[in-house]
């Protein structure tokens, strides 16, 4: 045993770094006789294995799929529900990330739903690392289609991992609200289901958070959620979320300065006019004029998208001028539009010039 165990720790750090150095190790067939390991009575074999087949699943996708192509799922599974030392069950569960983890392509749902029900204990744990690295495995499960956001749907983990959102640990709320995240660009089922759950006063509280990553990723999820139905942007208005999205426009970094500029542009697009009233009154058009001149063709084209709903809504209320020519030419907004028009994209040019032409011209006299 002694010897296995040397051999597992030297076959830990030979797969720790190097991708050409696992890919040799894997090459050599040392997948299987690392498995076999997991089964070993030894705890200490048992925790030196399972980590050296974390680190690699966790190379590349190639590199999961062939771990769990080779049965390592159910046994790792087995260490996390009998394993009676923390370490071995701390590491058991980061290999389960890794086992999760990955786009292209992302980890078949299939091969993975029996650790759904693992994970559901898992979001229950007092343990920061496990409860981080448990969240982690969700957001990557949830990701990328309908079918896998109603597979964690159905684990029931999604009121826990709301719960998640006031944990103390900025490593828990990021990878929990990555998750809820995921759940919520699904469909408007899906959505629901996330707001019935109370994500909103969660989210407004961490729309203030000092991290400025958890603040990306709570306007990430508003987002996602003001892509969804009428009464979803009404819960959205309800809560008081706007003035704190519209202020992360003027003060976040560029990266949540985009996600807050889609949540606000979603809103438009899926809000009443009542909505739109609203969110103007509370200063929505300076927040979207406030990224016009930013270097980014697609925050622009978001924001035009936004100002061309609000300003759709103010020309059908037939005023003359348009209701809301007032609130864009305060702020800058009309000179924004026009330097637009001279923009090197032809598309963001020809849409500027079409708002002043369509909007905001009018016959004073």
């Amino acid at each position: 045993c002694t010897a296995q165990f040397e051999a597992a720790w030297c076959l830990t750090n030979l797969t720790s770094d190097d991708p050409q150095i696992t890919a040799f190790v894997v090459s050599c067939d040392a997948i299987s006789p690392l498995i076999q390991c997991l089964s070993n009575s030894a705890v200490e074999l048992q925790e030196q294995a399972v980590w050296a087949l974390s680190n690699i699943a966790g190379d590349n996708e190639q590199m999961r799929d062939r771990v769990l192509s080779m049965g390592a799922l159910d046994q790792v599974l087995r260490l996390i529900v009998t394993g009676e030392v923390d370490s071995l069950i701390k590491t058991a569960v980061w290999t389960l990330a890794n086992l999760c983890r990955g786009r292209r392509p992302l980890v078949n749902l299939e091969i993975m739903k029996p650790a759904l029900s693992v994970l559901h204990r898992l979001v229950y744990s007092n343990d920061p690392e496990i409860l981080k690295d448990a969240c982690w495995s969700l957001s990557y499960l949830a990701d990328g289609t309908d079918e896998r956001a109603e597979a964690v749907i159905l684990a029931g983990v999604v009121g826990p991992l709301v719960s998640l959102l006031s944990h103390p640990s900025f490593a828990v709320v990021s990878p929990a609200l990555r998750a809820l995240g995921n759940i919520a660009s699904g469909n408007d089922r899906q959505t629901q289901i996330v707001l019935n759950n109370h994500i909103l006063p969660a989210l407004r509280t961490l729309l203030s958070c000092s991290r400025e990553n958890i603040r990306k990723e709570a306007c990430w999820v508003v987002s996602n959620i003001c892509c969804g139905t009428t009464f979803q942007v009404k819960e959205v208005v309800a809560a008081n979320i706007f003035p704190q999205i519209f202020k992360l426009v003027h003060e976040g970094m560029f990266k949540t300065q985009k996600e807050a500029t889609f949540a606000i542009a979603n809103a438009t697009q899926s809000g009443t006019p009542e909505h739109l009233r609203y969110m103007a009154s509370k200063g929505a058009i300076p927040a979207l004029c406030s990224m016009l001149d930013k270097e980014d063709p697609k925050i622009i084209a978001t924001a035009l998208d936004g100002l061309d709903n609000l300003l759709q809504l103010g020309h059908r209320s037939r005023h003359e001028p348009n209701e809301f020519h007032d609130l864009i030419e305060n702020c800058g907004g009309i000179d924004m539009l026009q330097d637009l028009q001279t923009h090197e994209s032809d598309d963001l040019a020809e849409r500027a010039s079409r708002l002043i032409e369509t909007y905001l011209q009018w016959d004073d006299e």
